[in-house]
């Protein structure tokens, strides 16, 4: 299964949102009504919600790292579209997967 795609709860059949797709998607809303001066700066996303922006994506990496844990969240900088989704969000390692 992708990634991407939704999985269910095996108890009541309910669609259960990849973590991935639903910081996206709050990135992608996110990017609609972005304040001009925050383009190149970089977001940390964590179950859909905005942790905080940031000057440098190493830094919210980082920080990311500390609160939730490897692998627990996204980093997404605003104004740049991904260039890649590329092997590690093909392969379900990206920054934001929760096993």
């Amino acid at each position: 299964m992708s990634d991407l795609q939704e999985k269910t709860n095996e108890k009541n059949n309910v669609p259960i949102k990849d973590p991935l797709k639903v910081n996206w998607e709050k990135f992608q809303e996110l990017q609609k009504t972005i304040d001009p001066k925050e383009i190149g700066r970089t977001a940390l996303l964590h179950k859909g919600q905005l942790i905080a922006i940031y000057n440098d994506s190493e830094d919210a990496y980082q920080i990311g790292v500390e609160k939730f844990g490897s692998g627990n969240f996204s980093v997404q900088t605003f104004g740049e579209m991904p260039k890649s989704l590329g092997f590690l969000a093909t392969h379900g390692i990206m920054f934001g997967e929760v096993a």
